[in-house]
Parts: structure tokens; C-alpha cells; sequence
């Protein structure tokens, strides 16, 4: 198991020593054919190895009734077990989508180089038939190494590499999240005389506060690293919290009184908006018909380019507050929904290749 939030790395293994002592040697026909015997670690002289980086206190490995087993060629096999905890820095960078890097430090208490070698076998070292796997990460690699810190001792490492399964957290956190955002935009898209613009806005805020503290209780508290993820949603949830501002100025606007029209400012960045969005408004007059009995058709083209000249002016009719905050309701909706669409393309490009590399 590794724990995120507390950097830490448990596990239960069974592990295997080896050494020859020479005064334990015997000749099995002396001894009505005994070629091995066991006997509890208690009585018995161990090496004082310990693990280095764990978050328990330090001590030796076993316990009194621990048996060891005695060959008659001098050949003491120690096979001390248990749970154990250490250390792991843990990188949340690109969280869910990263691999992570533990290491298992064995070394001796007091003995040194001297008096013990600690030394690895190529083969059996790497022994994993009874690894059972886990719901939440994925083990990549497991090696072993041995390296000598000076004159003092030997120092064991197990590597050990873990990549996370991510298919819960994209289904639970990441494609809710998606989708939650691009429904943020549309509080831009409600009517303001509907009444539920600022419910729907303050709604969506919470939710991404929800989501984000769901993050942050996954991770560790640390400012070394900082996810991409936990980014993400800040950003989205400062955009949100700007939506319930804009959507307050919005409805302000809407419900000003037409006595008081718009200034000659608000007039221009209205155009403008309209004209980059792609949208006017014309100003058609209907007057009754009547019939023109001129034969030359003098009247019917003259009220041709009447029409032609009236459709090429585009003129803006008179201005309200609702065409304002209508106006603004569809630039923001549409401003919104590109900056978040580049938002969530941008982070997922980061989260999914920036973690492979």
C-alpha cells in the first residue's frame, strides 16, 4: 500500500539471509544422519540489520521465537517476516496519471564493512511468486542493488516502481469534473428574467469547491510538487467565481431603467461585440402599401434602391439595457466556452504526455 498523503510505503515480505559459520559445521552420520535442525532466533547469533528509511523505530529484523534453520555444511538460513513501513517521496505532479519511485534501504545498526558484508544474490534477489497485486497501482519494476557507504557499511536497496491505475479516478474525478465545467458556461445562456442565473452560478462554484477539496485530501501537503490537476481546478473554480461576478453585473445591467439609456461608451463596445460576434440588429419600418399607376416603373425603382440603401447601412436601432446585458450574455458565453476548451485540452495534454516522458 502507498499512502499518498503521509509518503509512506507498507508492505508484508518474507525475507531471506544466508551465511556460513564455521563452527556450526557437523558430520551427518555422527549424528544419526541429522543434516539440518532449526532453532529460535533468540539463542542464536544474528546480523543487526535494519531498515534504513523506516518511519517505526529503527531495530533489528525478527523476533525471539523467529526459527532459523542449521545445515550440516555450516549453512544458517534466516527467514525473518512482517509489516513493514518506510519512507517515499511522493511526486503528485502529474497526478492521476504518475508513476512513482520507492526505495526499501536495508543496512546494518553498529557492524561495519568489517565484520558484515551485505551482499545480494542476481537471482533469487528479485523473487516476486507471491506479489499479490493491488486495485490501485500497477508494479513496473523490482530490482536490487548493494552499495558500499564507505567503510562504515552496506547498504540494501529494493527499488521498487509503481505506476497508478487511473480508470477510477478519470471516471470519478476527472470526467465529472469536464463535465461540470462546460456547464458553467451556461449560466451565460439562461435568460436573466428566468431567476435562476445566480442559483445556477453559485451552484457550479460549490461543486468545483467540492471537487477541488476531494483532490487536496489525496495528496500530501507539501509545496515541493504541485499537481497539474489541483491547477486545473483552481483555475476553474477562479473562472466560476468570475461567472458569478459577471452574471451579477449582467442582471444590474438587465434590470436598469430605460429611462436612463446607455451612454455613448457602452454603445460602441456593444457594436463591437455584436459586429465580432457576428450579430445585428436592423431597424425595419412597415408602412401601408399604395399602388403607382406610372407606367414607367420610376417609382418601383426607386423604392428598390430605398431598400438596398436601408439593408447596406446596418443601422443599430435604439439601444436598451436588455440588448446590453443580452449582448454580453453571448460574448461571454461564447469567450467562456473557448478559454475552457482550451483550459481542459491544454491540462490533459499535460497530465497524460508530460507523465510518459
Amino acid at each position: 500500500e502507498l499512502n499518498e498523503i503521509n509518503q509512506q510505503l507498507t508492505f508484508s515480505a518474507f525475507l531471506y539471509f544466508t551465511w556460513t559459520d564455521p563452527n556450526l559445521k557437523w558430520t551427518p552420520a555422527t549424528y544419526n544422519d541429522t543434516y539440518y535442525f532449526t532453532y529460535p532466533q533468540e539463542n542464536m547469533w544474528i546480523p543487526d540489520i535494519t531498515i534504513l528509511n523506516s518511519v517505526e523505530t529503527m531495530k533489528e529484523l525478527g523476533y525471539d521465537r523467529n526459527y532459523m534453520y542449521i545445515r550440516a555444511s555450516g549453512q544458517v538460513e534466516w527467514l525473518p517476516s512482517g509489516v513493514f513501513s518506510t519512507s517515499c517521496d511522493i511526486d503528485v505532479t502529474y497526478y492521476p496519471f504518475d508513476t512513482q519511485e520507492c526505495e526499501i534501504i536495508f543496512t546494518t545498526l553498529v557492524s561495519t564493512n568489517f565484520e558484515i558484508d551485505l551482499d545480494t544474490d542476481p537471482v533469487k534477489s528479485t523473487e516476486l511468486s507471491r506479489y499479490s497485486e493491488s486495485g490501485t497501482w500497477d508494479l513496473l519494476e523490482f530490482s536490487i542493488t548493494s552499495v558500499e557507504d564507505g567503510a562504515l557499511s552496506t547498504r540494501v536497496a529494493f527499488k521498487v516502481k509503481l505506476k497508478r491505475l487511473r480508470s477510477y479516478y478519470v471516471l470519478s474525478i476527472i470526467t465529472p469534473v469536464i463535465f461540470l465545467s462546460f456547464t458553467a458556461t451556461l449560466v451565460f445562456a439562461l435568460p436573466a428574467d428566468s431567476g435562476e442565473k445566480m442559483g445556477t452560478s453559485i451552484t457550479v462554484l460549490l461543486a468545483f469547491a467540492v471537487y477541488l477539496t476531494i483532490v487536496s485530501d489525496q495528496m500530501p501537503r507539501t509545496s515541493l510538487q504541485v499537481s497539474y490537476l489541483a491547477v486545473y481546478l483552481t483555475m476553474l473554480l477562479g473562472q466560476t467565481a468570475l461567472g458569478v461576478v459577471l452574471s451579477v453585473w449582467i442582471l444590474n445591467l438587465h434590470f436598469r431603467d430605460d429611462k436612463h439609456p446607455p451612454g455613448g461608451v457602452i454603445r460602441k463596445v456593444v457594436r463591437i461585440l455584436q459586429v465580432f460576434m457576428c450579430w445585428t440588429v436592423h431597424k425595419h419600418s412597415v408602412e401601408p402599401a399604395t399602388t403607382n399607376p406610372d407606367p414607367s416603373g420610376f417609382a418601383k425603382k426607386q423604392h428598390v434602391d430605398l431598400i438596398e440603401k436601408d439593408a447596406a447601412s446596418c443601422d443599430v436601432p435604439d439601444m436598451t439595457w436588455q440588448m446590453v446585458a443580452y449582448t454580453f450574455d453571448r460574448f461571454f458565453f461564447y469567450a467562456f466556452s473557448v478559454l475552457l476548451s482550451v483550459l481542459t485540452v491544454v491540462f490533459m495534454l499535460v497530465l497524460t504526455l508530460g507523465e510518459s516522458s
